[in-house]
């Protein structure tokens, strides 16, 4: 009784400082007492001075260190001195006494005494010299949190048994010149070259070659390895920084995240830059100066042997490693849900991603078609998703994902009893009738309908009687293994199957069905067929899964992925899914069920619009995903269209998910906020897209011609009479890609050496050595044409602004290329739909206008030439960076 009573003191002591902390303007949020690491999903990024979330934090883990974001956000940085012994091997208050002798003894107002028994002195904040996590030249035992890092504060306890608590509590002192030199020493200490004070700041293009090259080579290091490709590029990199051509605070912050990347920790990636003594690599790279050589020849990255497997056009090797899932974004949630999540997270030892999965799962089966966001006129996505959630076997995904899907199971199990009953009374009413003197019959009765919420029959017959019988809210098509339903699927055919796939393109976009019955011959009409879809795969298994007829189809972009790894072993806990957490998910899933259409017999979605200021937040996002996709050459560009319309549902799912959770109202507007975590959530989709589409094209070696493959083959055309010896010069096609392109946008000789390799060539040294060049054969020029649009003597097909401005040529480096429309006259291109169809404009789709950025084929280049212009047009508008706030 008295531990008990003692234990809960102690909670509210560590509630009460905590709020105090708060209420002085410093961030917190709980940390594990066991090994002092956040309890909250984004790390110490989640801390809040918000009282409400605070007091759910400690209600829910009351025995939580209090932890602290250092730097800027908290106005101070901290000097961590360690004590011999709990774990650490060196004398942090021995080496800060012999520092303080050396110089001067260290004074600040705000000094905490450590659970192990060490130091950590408080400073003030100076925005002029920031303090990252970074100890420099400091001796062994002492450690800086500055920026990136964070502490805990008294009276947390600590695991061997002792508790902070402060020794002063004045004001935070500013930090002497002579520790601010150890820990961010000047660049001449220790005989490393100054740079030109007449010198930019600004890395060099070579230098943005040498440094992206480096990275690239470190991040995708194998253990064994890791350290010496680090200090390799430390080193090399040094130099360049010495000879102006690279910044060193984004020489060094480019290699840090390269170096966590692959896998080594914070403090082997520091040892790499400073050393006591200046012998670090990187110090020692800066004492031997190195500037690009002449003529313009491109970065030869140093070759590291064992780290890679496949060849590049330098004859270097890259390993394709797909690096691990970002933590899925929690924070985009109400917090009701966020601590239903978090508990399924702890109860089924599964990442947050399964657990969120599942819920954005439901929200979409629930709402369906019964609530549509209305971006622009003819513009609509309603809230359906197609999902699957990669994980391996046996990581406990189904009992997490049945724990949320129970609710539908329970309204299932309802609609089934309702129809029982409702059946019952027809068979009734059947027999009377059928009993009664025909004269008096009148009407026979109408035999009931079962209506359903989800499906788990891989048949599209079954997928048919499901939205025939239910209205336009439209069914989830629901498998744990989503491998065994896709092998069923009789893909795009045409013959007695119906064609599965292209049946599934149309019901993501809420377009009608039309299927005859093998069995009695009967025509099935099914006005707005609307289909979510959810299941498991596993990662070795998409490629065997997924072709390139998916990805050109359409098929594979409307599928969000959601990568499941565990980061630890799940060990046995104590801890449960209870009856609140069902009930919390129930209560959403009927408040959700509740939403209707407009009223019979037109049963129309209900529209939602979207506020000003978050519609201004998803143009500035979509218009960087249209660059992004224009000037991107990776496995999932085809992809990046998709995104835009996703994040539109995503939004709807999270605007009735909140108005659901805190009695709100959905039919109000979207709003600035929640448009904001619908971004942030289609940003970590689009991670997870990139490394999926690895997986799935670097078995199969799929690849078709990105913007800068046909820019390239536009150039190499356009100075075909420049072929000499069968050669053209690499420079030469350079200069001519680069013409007329935003120097932003322009590219290297480097980018358009991986073009050669895309489009089949290859290249050499020039016969005079002074340069490289392509090599060409007619056959290659032939070929190459066949990249381009036709060209024909009719009226170019251009949108009003090209009319205006006149003929399009020369913008996208295709000079003296016409854009012109084809032969078999004027096409409209739609979205939202299937793409480049001249068929009626059914609901969803919507007419390309000046206005808008369509997701259009990548064949169409005469009008993704015109979306590229007016892009440029609007150099000057806002690029969404991150949720931020958007003033009108």
């Amino acid at each position: 009784m008295q531990a008990a009573m003692q234990k809960e003191r102690i909670g509210n002591g560590l509630m009460r400082a905590t709020l105090t902390y708060a209420s002085k303007d410093w961030p917190v949020f709980p940390a594990n007492p066991q090994n002092k690491r956040p309890f909250t999903s984004n790390g110490f990024k989640g801390a809040t001075t918000d009282p409400d979330t605070i007091r759910t934090w400690w209600q829910r883990w009351p025995n939580a260190l209090i932890g602290a974001p250092t730097g800027e956000v908290m106005g101070c940085w901290v000097l961590d001195v360690d004590a011999l012994g709990n774990g650490h091997k060196a004398d942090g208050l021995a080496a800060l006494a012999w520092l303080e002798k050396e110089n001067a003894p260290l004074q600040t107002g705000l000094e905490q005494r450590t659970g192990g028994g060490g130091r950590q002195l408080f400073f003030a904040w100076d925005a002029s010299r920031p303090i990252r996590n970074s100890r420099g030249n400091l001796p062994a035992g002492i450690d800086v949190r500055g920026d990136g890092g964070y502490v805990i504060l008294p009276p947390s306890g600590h695991p061997s048994g002792g508790r902070y608590e402060w020794l002063s509590q004045g004001g935070p002192a500013s930090a002497p010149a002579w520790l601010l030199d150890i820990i961010d020493p000047p660049r001449s200490k220790h005989g490393i070259v100054v740079m030109d004070s007449s010198a930019t700041d600004e890395t060099t293009p070579y230098g943005k070659q040498a440094l992206e090259a480096e990275a690239g080579k470190v991040a995708r290091a194998v253990e064994g390895e890791r350290d010496n490709v680090l200090n390799t590029a430390a080193f090399r990199i040094g130099q360049l920084v010495a000879g102006n051509e690279i910044d060193q605070q984004e020489a060094e912050d480019e290699l840090t995240r390269a170096g966590l990347r692959c896998g080594l920790s914070e403090r082997e990636v520091r040892n790499k830059f400073t050393r006591p003594g200046g012998d670090s690599p990187f110090e020692c790279g800066m004492r031997e100066p190195r500037t690009a050589p002449a003529g313009g020849t491109p970065y030869k990255p140093s070759p590291t042997v064992g780290v890679d497997d496949k060849t590049d056009d330098q004859g270097y090797q890259h390993k394709r490693i797909v690096p691990p899932p970002a933590p899925f974004p929690v924070e985009v949630f109400p917090p009701a849900i966020r601590a239903v999540i978090e508990q399924a997270e702890r109860a089924f030892g599964v990442p947050s991603s399964i657990p969120s999965a599942a819920m954005l799962m439901l929200s979409a089966a629930c709402i369906g078609r019964t609530r549509g966001i209305l971006i622009k006129q003819s513009w609509c996505e309603y809230a359906n998703l197609f999902m699957a959630l990669v994980a391996r076997s046996g990581m406990g995904k189904s009992p997490c994902v049945n724990a949320f899907f129970r609710s539908i199971h329970r309204v299932e199990k309802r609609l089934q009893a309702e129809y029982d009953e409702a059946m019952a009374q027809y068979w009734a009413d059947k027999t009377a009738y059928d009993q009664a003197p025909k004269k008096e019959r009148g009407q026979p009765p109408e035999e009931p309908q079962r209506k359903h919420l989800y499906v788990d029959d891989a048949t599209i017959e079954a997928v048919a009687d499901a939205l025939l019988m239910s209205g336009s809210r439209g069914v989830l098509w629901y498998r744990d293994e989503l491998a065994g339903m896709l092998k069923d699927f009789d893909k795009y055919g045409t013959g007695d199957k119906g064609g599965t796939m292209t049946r599934l393109l149309s019901a993501y976009d809420s377009s009608s069905w039309k299927l005859t019955r093998k069995t009695n011959k009967q025509t099935i009409y099914i006005p707005q067929a609307t289909v979510s879809l959810f299941g498991g795969i596993q990662d070795g298994v998409l490629p065997h899964i997924f072709t390139d007829l998916d990805a050109v189809s359409g098929f594979l972009p409307r599928i969000l992925f959601v990568r499941a790894e565990q980061d630890a072993p799940p060990l046995w806990t104590e801890e449960g899914f209870e009856d609140i957490h069902r009930q919390t998910i129930d209560q959403i899933t009927e408040r959700l069920l509740s939403y209707e259409m407009t009223d019979e017999p037109s049963e129309k979605a209900r529209i939602i619009g979207v506020a000003g200021d978050a519609k201004k937040a998803f143009i500035a996002w979509h218009d960087k995903l249209a660059y992004e996709q224009w000037l991107s050459d990776a496995d999932h560009k085809e992809a990046l269209p998709k995104l835009r319309g996703q994040a539109l549902r995503l939004a709807l799912n999270l605007h009735c998910l909140w108005a659901a959770a805190e009695d709100g109202n959905e039919l109000e507007p979207v709003q600035l906020d929640t448009m904001n975590r619908a971004l942030t959530l289609a940003e970590w989709f689009k991670g997870e897209l990139a490394s999926v589409w690895a997986i799935i094209r670097q078995s199969q070696g799929v690849t078709t011609a990105s913007p800068l493959d046909k820019r390239v083959a536009a150039a190499i055309i356009t100075l075909k009479a420049e072929v000499a010896g069968g050669m053209l010069p690499t420079a030469r096609i350079t200069e001519a890609v680069n013409d007329g392109m935003d120097k932003r946008y322009q590219v290297d000789p480097r980018a358009v050496g991986k073009a050669y390799s895309k489009l089949g060539l290859h290249s050499q040294h020039l016969p005079d050595k002074k340069g490289r060049g392509v090599v060409l054969t007619p056959d290659d020029i032939e070929r190459l044409e066949g990249l381009l649009p036709k060209q024909t003597s009719e009226t170019s097909h251009m949108s009003q602004s090209q009319q205006q401005r006149g003929t399009s040529t020369g913008t996208c480096g295709l000079t003296d290329v016409q854009h012109v429309q084809p032969k078999d006259g004027p096409r409209t291109f739609r979205t939202c739909e299937h793409e480049d169809v001249q068929t009626k404009n059914t609901h969803g789709a919507r007419d390309t206008d000046i206005s808008d950025v369509s997701d259009v084929s990548p064949r169409d280049l005469e009008h993704k030439h015109d979306v590229l212009s007016r892009l440029m047009e609007t150099e000057d508008a806002a690029l969404w960076d991150g949720p931020a706030e958007v003033e009108i």
